[in-house]
C-alpha cells in the first residue's frame, strides 16, 4: 500500500473523513460576483456575458444563476461557454439548468479549477475532442449537489474530462464517450463523497476512467453503467490505488465491472461491495465481493436536488458500513437509519411508525324509556 492509501485509511479511521474530503460549497472569500439577469444566449447580463467576464478577471469569480431556471445555449457560432481565464471560477445555480442545444458543441470548456453548486450540465454531444459536458484539460472540475446528465464526446470523458475531479452529493449520469470514461475522464485523481455515477456508457471505463493516481470513493454508488473494459471503473496502466471505503461498484456489462490494468492496485478501507469479483476488495472489514445484484431501485428522484439509486429491501448494502464520520447520505438524509450505515450514496430512511389508532369514543348512552303509568286502585261511584 502507498503512503496515499494508508493516509486515506487513516482518515476514514478517525472518523473525520468528511471535514478532509468534501468540497467546499460557496465561492473562494473575495471572488467577484456576477448576477445573471437574463436566460436569452447572448448580451448584457446572461450567461455567456458572465463567462467572457470571468475569463478576463485577475481574481476568483462567482457567476450566480437565477432560482430554477434553464439557460438553453442556441448561439451556435459561439457554441459552448469558454473560461479562457486560469482564475477559479464557481457557478452558483440556486437549482438551475444549462443546456447545450447546439449539435456538436458541449457545454463548458474551462481553462481554470470550475466548481458547480446546485446546477445541472446537460445537453453536450462533442462531435471531436474530450468532455461532452465539461472539459477541463488543465484544469480541476468539482461539483456539488450537481448533476452532469445527457452528455456525449466522441473521444474520452462523455460527461466531464478534466485533470481532477471532486464530486460532492452530486450526479453523473446518462452520459457517452466514444472512447473511456462514458461519466467522467480523468488524467489524475476522481474523488467521490456520497455521490452516484449510473447509467454512462463508453467503450472503458463504462462510469470512470483514470489514467494517473487514483480513484477514491467513500460512500459513493458506481452501478449500472456499461462498456466493453471495466463496465463501473478503468484504472489504464499509469494509475496507482482504488481506494474505498463504504461503497459499491457493480456494472452493466459487457465487461467486468472493474479494469485494473497492470501496475495499478486496490486498498480498501473496508465495507465495500461489488458486483462480480473484479474490483479486488475482499481485504477491507466487511467488504462484500461477488455479491451478483446489489439490489439497487433505478436512478430517479428520491429526495434532495440529485437522481439517486435507493437499495431495496433484502439489499446486501443494508447495514453493511460503520458511519466513519459521515452524517448525511447525497440527499440530506442523516446517518444512520438503523444499526449501521448503509453502503453507497443512499441512506435507507426507517420507515415511520404507524399512527396510533384514534381514541375510542365511548358509547353515548341510551335515552331512558318513556315513563309508563301506573294504575291506581279501581274507584266505584254510585
Amino acid at each position: 500500500m502507498g503512503a496515499r492509501a494508508r493516509r486515506w485509511g487513516a482518515v476514514v479511521a478517525a472518523g473525520a473523513v468528511a471535514a478532509a474530503t468534501a468540497v467546499g460549497t460557496s465561492a473562494p472569500a473575495g471572488a467577484a460576483v456576477i448576477t445573471v439577469t437574463t436566460t436569452v444566449d447572448g448580451g448584457a447580463g446572461s450567461l455567456r456575458d458572465a463567462f467572457a467576464q470571468a475569463s478576463a478577471a485577475v481574481e476568483p469569480t462567482e457567476i450566480v444563476l437565477q432560482d430554477g431556471a434553464t439557460y438553453e445555449l442556441t448561439d451556435c457560432a459561439e457554441g459552448d461557454l469558454a473560461h479562457t481565464g486560469t482564475q477559479p471560477l464557481t457557478i452558483t445555480g440556486n437549482g438551475a439548468t444549462i443546456s447545450q442545444t447546439c449539435a456538436g458543441e458541449r457545454v463548458i470548456d474551462t481553462d481554470g479549477d470550475l466548481t458547480v453548486v446546485e446546477a445541472t450540465i446537460t445537453g453536450g454531444s462533442l462531435a471531436a475532442g474530450i468532455g461532452g459536458g465539461i472539459a477541463a484539460d488543465t484544469a480541476a472540475v468539482s461539483l456539488v449537489r450537481s448533476s452532469v446528465v445527457g452528455n456525449a464526446a466522441s473521444s474520452v470523458g462523455g460527461g466531464i474530462a478534466a485533470i481532477r475531479v471532486t464530486l460532492d452529493s452530486s450526479t453523473v449520469s446518462g452520459n457517452t464517450a466514444g472512447g473511456a470514461g462514458g461519466g467522467i475522464w480523468v488524467d489524475q485523481v476522481a474523488d467521490l463523497v456520497n455521490s452516484t455515477v449510473s447509467g454512462n456508457t463508453a467503450a472503458s471505463g463504462g462510469g470512470i476512467a483514470v489514467v494517473n493516481t487514483a480513484v477514491e470513493l467513500l460512500f459513493a454508488t458506481v452501478a449500472g453503467n456499461s462498456a466493453s473494459v471495466g463496465a463501473a471503473i478503468e484504472l489504464q496502466p499509469g494509475s496507482d490505488d482504488l481506494i474505498s471505503y463504504g461503497s459499491v461498484v457493480a456494472g452493466d456489462g459487457p465487461g467486468a465491472d472493474c479494469a485494473i490494468d497492470p501496475g495499478a492496485s486496490t486498498t480498501s478501507a473496508g465495507a465495500n461491495v461489488d458486483g462480480d469479483g473484479t474490483c479486488g476488495f475482499g481485504a477491507g472489514a466487511d467488504d462484500q465481493p461477488g455479491v451478483g445484484d446489489p439490489g439497487l431501485g433505478a436512478l430517479g428522484a428520491n429526495g434532495g436536488p440529485t437522481a439517486t439509486r435507493v437499495p431495496a429491501s433484502g439489499s446486501p448494502l443494508l447495514d453493511g458500513a460503520d458511519c466513519a464520520g459521515i452524517a448525511e447520505d447525497q440527499r440530506g438524509v442523516a446517518r444512520p437509519q438503523g444499526a449501521r450505515c448503509d453502503v453507497g450514496a443512499v441512506e435507507v430512511e426507517a420507515a415511520a411508525p404507524p399512527p396510533p389508532p384514534p381514541p375510542v369514543e365511548p358509547p353515548a348512552p341510551s335515552p331512558a324509556p318513556p315513563a309508563v303509568p301506573v294504575p291506581g286502585p279501581a274507584r266505584f261511584t254510585g
